[in-house]
């Protein structure tokens, strides 16, 4: 007489069903952690970009105005030059005019 294995199938197929049902609520209860837990890293993502944007804005404000002030004593510096360079020259010709005169 052949063995019945309907029996060891039954028993098979409820145990899989069992385990099936097991992982799909260790997968339910997973998921909202999941989501949180993305939610959390987006949040402190977006805190920092926040932050180093502020910062970089900061920066390029700084920076422009030493560039500004840079500027400023270049003019100054060159307009005292050419002030002095004036002065020479003018002095110059006045010493020509006199002693060619």
């Amino acid at each position: 007489m052949p063995k019945n294995n309907d029996g060891d199938w039954s028993e098979w197929r409820r145990l899989i069903l069992t385990e099936l049902e097991r992982l799909d609520e260790g997968i339910k209860a997973f998921d909202p952690k999941l989501t949180e837990a993305s939610k959390q890293i987006q949040n402190n993502i977006d805190s920092k970009f926040e932050k180093l944007e502020l910062k970089l804005e900061q920066d390029i404000g700084r920076r422009l105005r030493e560039l500004e002030i840079a500027m400023a004593t270049l003019k100054t510096k060159a307009s005292i030059m050419s002030a002095g360079v004036a002065l020479v020259v003018s002095f110059g010709l006045s010493l020509l005019k006199i002693l060619s005169g």
